[in-house]
């Protein structure tokens, strides 16, 4: 699925470039104006847990976000080193209206990544999220929202292999570890399986067997000759 630049009743479908909530990889420059701002109001008793536990490192956060449905998109930045520059200032202090709608349409996490000009966003989401209506709900939630995506678009230029229209693409995915590994998983059971299997039992020597071969026995009387 890609997203598709356009206005659809008045507001902009296309993918909003919103800066990250602190997690993974990057930061916001100051993430205590982070809170100030956006508030732990916006927030859910469970997204709190999950946000203090990804602060102090918790394996057990990462291991519930990976559960979650995830997406992996990518765009190009315009070739003006200044507009570059420009752009990693405004995603430094994004602004709070658009950090919490993100989070209400469904957005768990956000994390932005840039090389050179090209930038891959990495976005888990809870389940039921669709890109297209959930950003459309985004965009009209607030105007602040849809000024910050006209904004952006200024900094914004579609990806080699994007469609007509296409800003944030959709990238493909070439290699899942959890996935193979999940693969292989019956595979290593069934093998579990058989070698916990108890042996047939031996046959106990007392247990004597029938012989072939010929009695000897004395001959009987009417055999004699």
């Amino acid at each position: 699925m890609a997203v598709a630049e356009g206005e659809e009743k008045g507001l902009a479908k296309g993918l909003p470039m919103a800066g990250h909530v602190p997690g993974r990889g990057g930061r916001l420059a100051d993430p205590q104006n982070w809170r100030q701002g956006v508030g732990l109001q916006a927030l859910t008793p469970v997204e709190r847990r999950l946000d203090n536990g990804r602060r102090r490192g918790s394996s057990r956060t990462r291991s519930v976000k990976s559960e979650m449905p995830r997406y992996v998109l990518t765009l190009d930045l315009k070739g003006d080193p200044e507009a570059v520059e420009a752009y990693k200032a405004h995603h430094r202090a994004v602004w709070p209206e658009v950090l919490r709608s993100l989070r209400r349409v469904g957005v768990r996490d956000m994390d932005i990544y840039l090389l050179g000009r090209r930038m891959t966003m990495v976005m888990d989401v809870r389940d039921g999220f669709d890109l297209q209506r959930s950003f459309a709900a985004h965009n009209a939630s607030d105007p602040r929202c849809a000024e910050w995506e006209q904004l952006m678009k200024g900094f914004q230029q579609p990806p080699p292999g994007a469609a007509a229209g296409q800003y944030w693409t959709e990238m493909e995915s070439v290699f899942s570890l959890r996935g193979q590994l999940a693969a292989l998983a019956p595979a290593r059971k069934a093998r579990g399986r058989a070698r916990s299997r108890p042996a047939a039992p031996r046959a106990r020597k007392s247990e004597a067997r029938p012989s072939s071969r010929p009695s000897r026995g004395k001959p009987r009387a009417g055999n004699r000759q």
